[in-house]
């Protein structure tokens, strides 16, 4: 996913004349999405990107967080927030109205996990080995590692190097099939009697990993 930020401001207005909406792209569709909804909430018509927090999602960034008597007396803020993908996780944040009172919250990538699982949509992992190349096993084991430690399914398939062409195509075409999982990734490098080729375009562009097919 990308988040684009779309900046605005007519010229003469003030601050009512400066806009700035967040709106997000699924990369492997095209496709545009709404991401509170990944969190059982939808943003407002006309905003892309602002909505009021979802009462489980406020409950965890409010967790910990203080208002003091000033910000009581002189909040601003309308319970409503901009959200954005950023290299690291997930931005909550009000508009700012000049009372400094206003919300800034962060959720990693790790802390996204539960909400995900809440909806029913925890992100599931395939990672295929074939051989036994060391290299290759302790980067998959890494790889089931980072899943586990935020949250995500996955599953780590280990085969013999003289597994079939044919047996490693149908299995990635079952995987292609399973709602359960969301990414495929065949490692690298694959035996000399298996076509690499043949195996990238057998992965799904919807679940390639690696973004070979892109």
């Amino acid at each position: 996913h990308v988040t684009v930020s779309f900046y605005r401001w007519a010229a003469g207005m003030g601050r009512n004349g400066i806009s700035n909406q967040f709106r997000t792209w699924d990369l492997r569709t095209g496709k545009e999405v709404d991401v509170w909804q990944w969190f059982g909430a939808k943003s407002e018509v006309g905003s892309y990107d602002m909505s009021a927090l979802p009462a489980r999602l406020k409950a965890v960034l409010f967790k910990d967080v203080v208002i003091d008597q000033e910000c009581k007396l002189d909040y601003q803020g309308h319970g409503y927030y901009h959200l954005s993908l950023t290299d690291t996780g997930v931005r909550f944040w009000e508009e700012a109205y000049g009372s400094g009172c206003e919300q800034d919250f962060k959720l990693s990538y790790a802390e996204l996990a539960p909400f995900l699982t809440a909806q029913g949509k925890q992100p599931g992992l395939a990672v295929l080995l074939v051989g036994e190349d060391p290299a290759s096993l302790v980067y998959v084991r890494n790889k089931v590692k980072a899943c586990g430690d935020v949250g995500f399914h996955s599953v780590l398939e280990k085969y013999e190097a003289d597994l079939t062409e044919a047996a490693l195509l149908a299995r990635i075409d079952a995987l292609n099939a399973d709602p359960a999982i969301h990414g495929i990734l065949v490692q690298m490098p694959l035996p000399r009697h298996i076509n690499p080729h043949k195996v990238i375009e057998a992965i799904s562009t919807s679940k390639d990993v690696d973004g070979y097919s892109v």
